[in-house]
């Protein structure tokens, strides 16, 4: 089954949960070596007289080793399988069949030869791979057979290796055209509502994808520098505050351009976030024992980023004098707590700790699929939350307005706080719950660029289906405090879902291309990849691409 073809089943069904298989590298393989009575034996095909043994010959030790040259004669020819993936040697199985066909002749075998005394008393030995020197121990010659590859099989196994790189380069090549074409399109509705919620998630789309890239690859230098436990958790959490300081200042700096402001917000923030994200998935990566340590987990850290956020709002307020980037610091709690929460209750679900970056933990189908409608749940709790957290905060900014109320003020920051929170759970449950399903049960190879070439390729295509959606419902289109953070939601989600997939498949695909490579570890070339796209993408997202944006948005508004 074709990539495009899972991609509109997926579709039909509302949900990446195809069972259909893929091999990208299947291929006829010779027939394993059967033997029949210690006298015949078949390698390879009914039609290849090269892969047939017969012994026909009396018990004697030239006679056995006779056989045991026709075997070794097949195996090294290239058309015959005598050595199967699990191990199986089928050059020593012959020799045993002998053993048990000749016994008064002292055959005796080994993994890769045969050896007995001619009646001349001279020892006579078939060696496959050849061996001429005496005889290896077993462990050897089981070490020695790993390294053997026949020329024929090597020759297919590199045949399909390329044919799928050049498959998954077209089809990639296909996708992104077609993407281009489409996102076109799409910006240029008639459909306003269309058009809008196309512009919006091409930001989200951008900003998520170098985000969840650098999440990566703070995650990769920690490994990089061997840092475990506590030293682990220090170290990202002073990263995670230093990135959270450095905004906040720059932002500052900014107020009097609220233009580029709004710009450096828009890039920056969802870094920030991401990497206190990975700050909560970190401290739940060392100490998480049992359900109850979790939850201990997740009341320190809402703890935590409640001081934080006193103790930056205080430090803001006597360097600049005044109050500064609430909203901002608000995200990024709320972010890295919902990140925290969809961590613990997935961690429930498969019963070991969860990522939300590189590779998913493997899955059963059935869990996969309990974490894709625990995600569709997430979301439907998260839109009545939106709901019943609207008037409070209205109420909230009404009284605020009153007067400076230092009460008021904490608690319109714990509800925003509250509503970042439940904007961002089906975020992070459905990205890693999509790629459970795309990833582990959809047929692929662990690292298989098809698997994620599909999983972004399925996450861009749900993106599609939420603008139409957004545009489609009245109810999401009304002029409406909770109509339009439904809105916002919805389309936020997607473009963080396909944001973060094909920065996966990114990340993948370095990888991939690393592996094998005399690279002590994939952070320095991750980190170099990562800061020349970061280079080029960040300026012309400031400069061209968000006053784009934004002309779009008004223009479709």
């Amino acid at each position: 089954m074709g990539l495009w073809t899972k991609a509109i089943f997926i579709l039909a069904v509302f949900a990446p949960v195809v069972t259909a298989r893929h091999n990208a590298s299947q291929h006829l393989r010779a027939q394993s070596l059967h033997v029949a009575g210690s006298v015949f034996a078949h390698l390879g095909s009914a039609n290849s007289p090269q892969c047939k043994c017969v012994f026909d010959d009396v018990c004697s030790c030239e006679g056995a080793l006779k056989f045991m040259a026709c075997v070794k004669k097949a195996c090294s020819s290239g058309d015959c399988n005598c050595v199967e993936d699990d191990g199986t040697n089928h050059f020593s199985e012959s020799c045993v069949a002998m053993q048990g066909e000749c016994p008064s002749e002292d055959l005796k075998c080994y993994p890769g030869q045969s050896t007995c005394k001619a009646s001349n008393g001279v020892l006579q030995t078939v060696a496959w791979p050849d061996k001429t020197s005496k005889t290896p121990e077993v462990a050897d010659v089981k070490a020695d057979n790993k390294k053997y590859i026949l020329h024929s099989k090597h020759d297919m196994k590199l045949k399909a290796a390329l044919s799928y790189a050049h498959r998954m380069f077209a089809q990639g090549t296909v996708v992104t055209i077609l993407l281009l074409s489409l996102t076109i399109a799409l910006v240029n509705s008639k459909n306003f509502a269309v058009a809008k919620n196309t512009w919006h998630i091409i930001d989200f789309v951008v900003v998520t994808f170098i985000a969840t890239s650098w999440f990566i690859v703070v995650l990769h230098s920690l490994d990089y520098f061997h840092l475990t436990g506590y030293n682990r958790v220090w170290v990202h959490m002073a990263v995670a505050n230093t990135f959270l300081l450095i905004s906040m200042l720059i932002s500052y700096r900014l107020e009097t351009s609220k233009d580029n402001l709004d710009v450096f917000n828009g890039i920056f923030t969802p870094m920030v976030m991401w990497c206190n994200a990975g700050f909560v998935q970190t401290v739940h990566q060392e100490f998480s024992q049992s359900s109850w340590h979790d939850v201990t987990i997740i009341l320190v850290l809402m703890v935590y980023y409640a001081v934080l956020i006193f103790v930056f709002h205080t430090l803001l307020k006597k360097l600049t004098k005044q109050k500064q980037n609430d909203k901002e610091e608000e995200k990024v709690a709320g972010g890295a707590l919902a990140g925290g929460l969809v961590l613990f209750c997935h961690s429930l679900i498969i019963g070991s700790q969860q990522s939300m970056g590189g590779a998913p933990v493997p899955t059963s189908f059935r869990t996969a699929c309990m974490l894709n409608v625990f995600s569709v749940g997430v979301l439907v709790v998260s839109v009545f939350g939106l709901r019943y957290l609207a008037p409070i905060k209205a109420s909230l900014l009404e009284r605020s307005t009153m007067g400076n109320q230092a009460g008021v003020y904490w608690k319109l920051r714990a509800c925003r706080i509250g509503r970042v929170i439940l904007k961002h759970l089906p975020k992070f449950s459905f990205i890693v719950s999509i790629a459970h399903i795309i990833v582990d049960h959809m047929g692929y190879n662990k690292g298989s660029a098809g698997a994620q070439l599909l999983l972004a390729c399925t996450s861009t295509v749900i993106g599609i289906l939420i603008i139409y959606f957004c545009a489609s419902v009245p109810a999401l289109n009304r002029d409406s405090a909770v109509s339009k953070d439904t809105n916002s939601m919805l389309v936020g989600l997607g473009g963080f879902i396909v944001g973060a997939a094909w920065s996966s498949m990114l990340d993948n695909s370095v990888s991939m291309m690393i592996e094998g490579e005399d690279y002590k570890h994939p952070f320095i070339v991750k980190m170099a990849i990562i800061s020349f796209i970061t280079a080029f993408v960040v300026p012309v997202y400031c400069y061209y691409l968000k006053p784009m944006i934004r002309a779009g948005e008004g223009k479709a508004a």
